[in-house]
């Protein structure tokens, strides 16, 4: 229920995605070309950002009222439409961002980890919420079957043509109704054992550099962006 409650209030009915994805609109005939890219990257652009936005805004209020939060995400598994689900939480997720904000990580960096860890304190102690947010996005959304929507040559679109078929959708919001159920419901990077060497948000440093679960280029704070679409006739 988490996981799916917080994909439909953050990412399918949250963004730009709802646009892409409306199941009103007939399908676009490109769709299933591997040639064709059926999402610009304008498009993605703005999707992560409203994506990881409104995660952000969901992170915190499970921080500051984990009973609120549970019952917003809740409202949202009964209220908005997604595909029927069955999915697990992905474990191996979990551990890494539990390993990445650790004691245990930060004891065993060598000096040139524990030094760009310590330069990365001042933003994630500014923006942890986004910070995570991002990185969350990055694991659940964007490295996932999206890049199959995403990758090929961009063409022109119609905005009255839905870009991804009842399957392509079932599959992008199980991905990433899966990861979010383990990272919601489970990991909580503020709840410090006492005598932990960096304490919250600070131990945030290890995510943010990581290579893998940390989108360098992301933004932590603009909530969306500008598209301007190159018109395709039907």
């Amino acid at each position: 229920m988490i996981g799916i409650g917080a994909t439909a209030l953050c990412l399918r009915w949250g963004t730009y995605l709802a646009v892409l994805l409306d199941e009103h609109k007939p399908l676009d005939p490109r769709v299933g070309s591997a040639e064709i890219s059926m999402i610009s990257d304008p498009e993605m652009k703005r999707i992560n950002l409203e994506f990881s936005a409104n995660l952000a805004r969901l992170i915190c209020m499970l921080h500051e009222d984990e009973g609120g939060c549970y019952r917003l995400l809740h409202l949202s598994y009964q209220h908005l439409a997604m595909p029927r689900l069955r999915g697990r939480q992905c474990a191996e997720l979990l551990d890494a961002f539990y390993g990445l904000t650790s004691p245990a990580f930060w004891n065993l960096a060598g000096a040139d980890l524990r030094a760009r860890m310590e330069r990365a304190r001042p933003i994630v102690v500014q923006y942890p919420y986004r910070i995570l947010a991002n990185s969350m996005a990055l694991a659940a959304w964007r490295n996932g079957p999206v890049e199959n929507l995403h990758c090929g040559r961009v063409s022109g679109y119609n905005l009255n043509r839905r870009r991804a078929t009842d399957q392509q959708n079932g599959e992008l919001m199980r991905f990433t109704s899966e990861r979010l159920a383990a990272l919601l419901s489970r990991f909580r990077p503020w709840k410090q054992d006492a005598g932990s060497p960096v304490p919250w948000p600070e131990n945030l440093a290890g995510i943010y550099i990581s290579p893998y679960y940390s989108p360098s280029t992301w933004s932590v704070t603009e909530s969306c962006s500008r598209i301007e679409l190159e018109a395709q006739g039907d």
